[in-house]
């Protein structure tokens, strides 16, 4: 099996992204225009003035840096835009389905109108012909009153493209376990459940999401602290939604090559691959199959097993989420069948 091939079948297989916060995506380019636009920061010229917001020392660092730039969109012109320049990448990717984290609580918080912001995201999502649905991570800093009021303004909306809740920030500052209410009522909404845990603290915060009823947990990798944890995990099917190159920009783990990737699927947990914060960590869903392959020496069939997983953990239909799985594996079968794989 040729590298040429691989690397081939790596850009060009058809992808899905659970794992992906919009914000996340703000490049230092699109950062200095909005900067720009609005006047503010002329200290910042060009985007290598920008560097040091996208160079973290640990977990504590990004959040610092994210705070920064993300509080600099000032309105839903910006928040378009930086969803737009996502989602062209994601396109080029050839990911076919993503559900996007989308931090909406900031913006509302500023001022921004819940119905315009959805509205922005949706319509960049148009412009470049890419199916997204929208997690709002109800951001855990902001406390669990706030949480239940925007759970209550999702179910109020009744958007077709919100499918589910998330829950991130700062991890043993809010636990899961404040949320309790906001999630029963997500729940009462029939969206899905999902949540941050076992990232910045250990396996206890992945026990306090599965409380929450949660379907999905973003990251987790910190459950294998916990032998009761992992069979949970293991009981109730969750899927992990796990980002390494994330993980070790924010030395959460020390290295790639010591990433507990493959000791969890070797444990049977379900695992769909992430680029949680892609400009600022410099990486994309493509680059992390790649680590995956290169660096943890995955076979192909298995980097194929975590996006027929995470398509499966969509929070779409069943009947949806099966025609779109068929599709993805006929176009896979005919692009191993083109590059001789």
């Amino acid at each position: 099996m040729s590298v040429t091939g691989i690397e081939a079948y790596l850009r060009r297989a058809p992808k899905v992204e659970l794992h992906v916060h919009l914000e996340g995506a703000l490049r230092p380019e699109r950062l200095l225009r909005i900067l720009r636009r609005h006047g503010t920061h002329r200290e910042y010229q060009r985007p290598e003035d920008l560097a040091w917001l996208y160079q973290h020392d640990d977990l504590a660092a990004f959040l610092d840096h994210f705070r920064f730039a993300v509080t600099q969109l000032q309105d839903v012109q910006d928040v378009h835009d930086v969803a737009h320049d996502l989602f062209e990448s994601l396109a080029s990717q050839n990911v076919v389905y993503a559900e996007v984290l989308f931090s909406a609580a900031i913006f509302v918080r500023q001022g921004m109108a819940w119905e315009e912001l959805l509205a922005a995201v949706e319509e960049a999502a148009r412009a470049v012909a890419l199916e997204i649905k929208i997690v709002v991570d109800l951001v855990r800093n902001f406390g669990p009153e706030f949480a239940e009021q925007q759970v209550e303004t999702l179910a109020r909306l009744g958007r077709e493209s919100v499918v589910g809740i998330h829950l991130g920030g700062d991890e043993p500052g809010f636990p899961a376990s404040l949320f309790t209410r906001a999630y029963q009522l997500a729940h009462e909404a029939r969206l899905g459940l999902a949540a941050h845990a076992g990232e910045g603290v250990g396996a206890d915060s992945v026990q306090q999401a599965l409380a929450l009823g949660v379907q999905r947990i973003g990251h987790g990798i910190r459950c294998l602290e916990s032998e009761s944890v992992v069979e949970q995990l293991l009981e109730r099917g969750t899927l992990l939604e796990v980002c390494p190159t994330s993980n070790v920009q924010t030395r959460v783990v020390p290295g790639l090559r010591t990433h507990p990737l493959s000791e969890l699927l070797r444990r049977g947990i379900r695992v769909a691959l992430g680029s949680d914060d892609p400009s600022f960590f410099g990486t994309d869903i493509t680059r992390e199959m790649q680590i995956a392959h290169d660096v943890l020496d995955l076979h192909l069939a298995t980097l194929d097993r975590m996006i027929d997983d995470a398509m499966q953990a969509a929070f779409l239909p069943e009947a949806v989420r099966r025609e779109r799985l068929e599709a993805m594996r006929r176009e896979r079968a005919g692009l191993r069948g083109e590059l001789g794989l």
